[in-house]
């Protein structure tokens, strides 16, 4: 079987949505390829996905976002534009959604700009 055969065409866009892939073709790796031959490859990736204005946003966050919102609150991925924001509790996902969206919002754009965060996504903290 062909490696990038693995996949059927509509088996590839389901997996694509359900797991959110960007990729818009199957991977050509081989999923008997050893991790050591993967990981990095993989880290190269992700690194070329993490602007350096993002370590800016993750160290400078409790100046940025008033308190008490940044000690229940952290960045997350930022995708399109739109920053996931993780938050600890569902007190806090209600708090911050209602009434701290907006000054964090105009927060976060005043220092990285309007076209690196136009929105925010609130969600509890998978890590957490």
């Amino acid at each position: 079987m062909d490696k990038n055969k693995k996949f059927g065409r509509g088996r590839w866009q389901v997996e694509r949505q359900r797991c959110r892939i960007e990729d818009n073709e199957p991977p050509a790796a081989d999923p008997t390829a050893p991790l050591q031959e993967l990981i990095p490859a993989l880290i190269r990736k992700l690194e070329e996905q993490e602007p350096e204005w993002t370590v800016a946003l993750e160290s400078e966050w409790a100046d940025l976002v008033p308190e008490p919102g940044n000690k229940h609150s952290r960045p997350g991925r930022i995708q399109d534009a739109q920053l996931t924001v993780f938050v600890d509790s569902s007190v806090w996902l209600s708090e911050l959604t209602r009434y701290g969206k907006r000054n964090m919002l105009t927060a976060l754009q005043k220092k990285f700009g309007k076209d690196k965060i136009s929105s925010i996504k609130f969600m509890i903290d998978p890590g957490r």
